[in-house]
């Protein structure tokens, strides 16, 4: 008969722990890059109008592209 091998209680705790570091940083570079895209339409919606834009002119800006 087989032996059934199972992980040790360590190993599954190092396990989450380095999955949950993982989407951690994940999320955090999805969050920088929608920053930098932000940031990047407000400067275009700044030079196409003359004047710093607010929230919503960077929006309707983004929505006229």
């Amino acid at each position: 008969m087989k032996k059934k091998y199972r992980l040790k209680k360590w190993v599954k705790v190092t396990l989450n722990i380095l999955c949950a570091i993982s989407v951690f940083i994940i999320l955090a570079l999805l969050v920088k890059k929608g920053v930098n895209d932000f940031e990047d339409l407000a400067k275009q919606c700044d030079k196409e109008y003359g004047y710093t834009c607010t929230y919503y002119d960077i929006r309707q800006y983004s929505l006229g592209k």
